[in-house]
């Protein structure tokens, strides 16, 4: 059986691990690349995704516009980037001492609650962005097309919950 701690800092790893992974890809990408984290910018579902451009029938000035937007803020976001990291780091550390120092596990979570403000400030900043150089027609098709997201994901969502509850039903058996 493994001790606490040893679980603990396995859990804050695949955590830090995942929590880098999904903002790895920035922002976004240029048209025709994939983009990064679930749901950001440059998320195969995110707003500067090429198939999203080309729904909403962006013109080259939108785009353009769009681009250089991304490119100002690139700079910011590798310094939040390798900020997250050291304090992934931090939280990981503190979490594997023995004993575990309830202070500089506070500190370390206090650090990321702040990030966290930090980078939702910069998706609220680029989607209002975004959403500003849309025209009418635009937002409404945008509107739409978020409906029919949320009704495919709350459906893929309750499957995966029936599915789940399948398994642990039959388990129990």
């Amino acid at each position: 059986m493994k001790s606490l701690p040893k679980i603990i800092l396995g859990a804050s790893i695949c955590l830090a691990l995942t929590a880098t992974s999904a903002i790895a890809g920035g922002w976004g990408h240029d048209r025709g690349e994939r983009g990064g984290g679930p749901c950001g910018m440059g998320a195969p579902g995110g707003l500067m995704n090429p198939h999203m451009m080309d729904k909403l029938d962006f013109t080259d000035d939108q785009e353009a516009k769009l681009k250089a937007t991304h490119q100002a803020k690139r700079s910011q976001m590798e310094v939040l980037r390798a900020e997250r990291e050291k304090l992934d780091k931090a939280l990981i550390d503190a979490l594997s001492q023995t004993p575990i120092d309830i202070a500089k596990v506070n500190q370390a979570k206090a650090g990321l609650i702040e990030w966290e403000k930090k980078q939702l400030d910069q998706r609220v900043e680029m989607e209002t962005t975004f959403m500003n150089l849309l025209t009418p027609a635009q937002h409404k098709k945008f509107n739409e097309f978020m409906v029919k997201m949320q009704e495919k994901k709350a459906k893929h969502d309750k499957e995966e919950r029936e599915e789940r509850d399948e398994e642990e039903r039959s388990e129990k058996k």
